[in-house]
């Protein structure tokens, strides 16, 4: 598994740009790749989320990834996972991002595609909706 790279070879080699894009650069570079089928990427985050009522969700940070996988598209597909209980200490966040990532990754590795949603302990992702 290639992890926190700069150029992505899944999209190299199919003459694709190969630079993943961030909305921010000091977003951390947490990237993962089989190599050939597939991609993954912190897109977003971490940040924190709003609630229902306007304010933000307390003890809470939000994480934007994509990928794309070519058995299912080969456009952007979102998974976006909800840190319910982050320790806020800068590496630790890290740390819980490259932990989520490597799960989507076995996920996408496995030929599985990941759920739009997930709930994120420090440990293990949790699905919560579709």
């Amino acid at each position: 598994m290639l992890r926190n790279f700069t150029i992505c070879l899944h999209c190299t080699t199919k003459r694709w740009p190969g630079v993943l894009t961030r909305v921010h650069h000091d977003i951390p570079k947490v990237t993962r790749s089989d190599g050939s089928t597939f991609h993954l990427a912190l897109f977003d985050g971490p940040s924190v989320p709003c609630a229902q009522s306007g304010g933000v969700l307390a003890n809470s940070l939000i994480a934007d990834f994509r990928y794309v996988h070519d058995e299912f598209s080969e456009s952007n597909d979102s998974v976006t996972v909800l840190l319910s209980d982050p320790d806020k200490k800068d590496e630790r966040i890290a740390d819980q991002l490259e932990k989520i990532a490597d799960q989507l990754a076995q996920m996408l590795s496995e030929g599985i595609a990941p759920a739009k949603r997930y709930e994120f302990d420090g440990n293990m992702l949790r699905c919560t909706h579709g």
